[in-house]
């Protein structure tokens, strides 16, 4: 099983479900755009997108990155996914806040660049109250790049079959510690008091069963990425449209990397603690270190209060 289908469903050394799809987050891109800008050639990290983006930005009718960094869900993954990338967490092995390091703050420096120096992120973002925001940006040309679910390409495939010929999907950028990007993972479990064990498990080894499990991936191609590393061992996901959800997937993280699900987490992203801490650099014009060192100081109190 890839890992992050495993770590999700294993706590303490034992399993607790068996995974049965995972749902990569993933770089949503123009091709038109970035054939202008790159002919056509995805950058390979976070400096080199910089340097190309400004010729995908024509403000303000259209931007380059079309971030989430409002209140809503989505902004904790689009910050996150930058953070991890230069080494960040928002906890430590232990589960504690770690939000505050110095590759946090290279992390959310990158951004302010984007946002005052580049322009390259809609001023809008900061209102938006719905995780939709990032889609619609998409949806409607108003953004190149978007970091989303596939849910995106599959509105496409109903409603805009023109700009879904013109959408690749990619990898998010590197930073100089890698491409990590986020990953859902749906899983079966049973609980241990169900009245009826022994038929749920019977159900999810009928399910699971390779022949069948491969025909439910078939019917959704592109929006499962299948949990076992020996399943992507065909051209479909090593050379297909959907390659990039393969890579994707092999180095996902879960939302609450490197810990588990955490209730003071959950607290973080749901009083928008990185937005506004994000909104403080980027357009109050506080430091940046000051403004992580707020976000930490967040962080830890909501452990304080609800812990893990």
């Amino acid at each position: 099983m890839l890992p992050v289908g495993h770590d999700a469903v294993a706590s303490q050394n034992k399993v607790f479900g068996i995974t049965y799809a995972i749902d990569g987050w993933a770089v949503h891109q123009r091709k038109s755009l970035l054939g202008q800008a790159n002919d056509g050639k995805w950058p390979a990290t976070w400096e080199e997108y910089n340097q190309i983006a400004s010729r995908m930005n024509s403000p303000p009718r259209e931007h380059a990155w079309g971030m989430a960094i409002g209140h809503e869900s989505d902004h904790f993954n689009n910050i996150m996914t930058i953070v991890w990338s230069y080494g960040g967490a928002i906890a430590n092995a232990k589960g504690e806040p770690a939000f505050n390091s110095p590759d946090t703050l290279r992390a959310i420096d990158l951004i302010k660049h984007q946002y005052v120096d580049l322009k390259i992120i809609p001023r809008r973002g900061w209102a938006a109250t719905v995780t939709s925001y990032n889609n619609e940006l998409y949806q409607t040309k108003a953004a190149a790049t978007v970091i989303n679910p596939t849910s995106i390409y599959g509105w496409l495939q109903v409603n805009d079959r023109k700009l879904l010929a013109d959408t690749h999907l990619y990898a998010p950028p590197s930073g100089p510690r890698g491409s990590f990007a986020e990953a859902g993972v749906w899983a079966w479990a049973v609980m241990k008091r169900s009245r009826d064990v022994d038929a749920a498990r019977d159900a999810i080894w009928y399910f699971m069963g390779p022949d069948r499990y491969a025909k439910v991936l078939d019917a959704v191609p592109g929006r499962w990425v299948p949990a076992f590393r020996g399943m992507l061992d065909t051209d479909f996901w090593r050379t297909g449209e959907f390659s990039q959800l393969a890579r994707i997937a092999i180095n996902a993280r879960t939302r609450a990397y490197p810990v588990g699900a955490a209730s003071w987490r959950d607290h973080v992203e749901n009083t928008f603690v990185l937005s506004d801490m994000l909104h403080r650099v980027c357009v109050e014009g506080i430091d940046t270190a000051e403004a992580v060192g707020w976000a930490q100081i967040r962080c830890e109190a909501a452990y304080r209060r609800l812990g893990i």
